[in-house]
């Protein structure tokens, strides 16, 4: 009797487990960099409301921009599992520090 194999895809790329956690890793530290900058920026602009919002979306669109182009555009595939993570991932936590700098430094500029 003839033993039969799964095919092999050898197209499918192979991913070391520690180096997408390092890139995931540099991808927060990223972030966290931006959101608080444009949280700081907001906060010290005094941006509130609709404006505020429009300025954090543009401030993680220009996030994400960054990382892309600094990956390659189109080449992200290389450093990630998916371009939907590089997207999806750590968004709370950008939304979270960048309304913790903001309010703080709305507070020192506006309040006091």
């Amino acid at each position: 009797m003839e033993a039969s194999a799964a095919p092999l895809e050898e197209n499918k790329p192979v991913y070391s487990p520690v180096a997408i956690q390092h890139n995931m890793a540099v991808l927060e530290y990223c972030r966290t960099c931006g959101a608080s900058l444009g949280g700081a920026a907001a906060g010290i602009i005094g941006l509130t409301g609709i404006q505020g919002f429009l300025f954090v979306l543009f401030v993680l669109l220009a996030t994400n921009t960054c990382i892309f182009i600094k990956a390659g555009l189109g080449q992200s595939h290389k450093y990630f599992i998916s371009s939907k993570s590089v997207v999806t991932s750590s968004i709370f936590s950008f939304l979270f520090t960048y309304v913790l700098f903001w309010t703080f430094f709305y507070g020192i500029v506006h309040v006091y």
